[in-house]
C-alpha cells in the first residue's frame, strides 16, 4: 500500500496545521504550505516538506509549485486549501486593499480553475479528486 500524500495551504495554524499534524502522526506524507516558511518549522521538524507559497501568486507560479510536488511524489491524493482571509470590519469600514485581499485570497486563492491550472496539474497526478476548501 502506498503512503497518501497530502498539500495542504496555510498550515501555519487553524485547520491547516492540524490537518498536516494529524497525517503527518499517521505516517502519511505531508507537503505543508504558507507564505512564511518559518511559520510552518516546526512542521517540517515533524517530518514534512514545506515551501513559502502564497495562494494569491500568480497561475505560472502555482503551476509550477504543482509540477514540481507530482514530479517529485509521483501524486496529491488530498489538496486541502486552509487559506481563508477574514476580513475584520463592516464591508463599508474596510478600504479598496483590504477587500481586495480578502476576495483575492478566498474567492482566487481556492481556484479550480482551467485545464492549465494546478488543480489540473493535481488532477493528473492524483489518486483521488482534489479537495479545496476555503473556512
Amino acid at each position: 500500500m502506498t503512503t497518501p500524500v497530502w498539500f495542504i495551504t496555510a498550515a501555519s495554524s487553524g485547520f491547516g496545521r492540524e490537518i498536516a499534524l494529524q497525517a503527518l502522526q499517521r505516517g502519511h506524507t505531508v507537503v505543508a504550505t504558507a507564505r512564511n516558511a518559518d511559520r510552518i518549522a516546526h512542521l517540517r521538524d515533524a517530518g514534512a516538506h514545506t515551501l513559502a507559497l502564497d495562494v494569491t501568486a500568480d497561475p505560472a507560479t502555482l503551476k509550477a509549485v504543482a509540477d514540481d510536488v507530482i514530479a517529485r511524489f509521483g501524486r496529491v491524493d488530498y489538496l486541502i486549501n486552509a487559506a481563508g482571509y477574514i476580513l475584520d470590519a463592516a464591508i463599508e469600514e474596510a478600504t479598496p486593499k483590504e477587500i481586495f485581499d480578502a476576495f483575492n485570497t478566498n474567492v482566487f486563492g481556492a481556484e479550480p480553475g482551467p485545464p492549465s491550472s494546478p488543480s489540473a496539474a493535481w488532477a493528473a497526478g492524483s489518486a483521488a479528486p482534489p479537495t479545496a476548501s476555503t473556512p
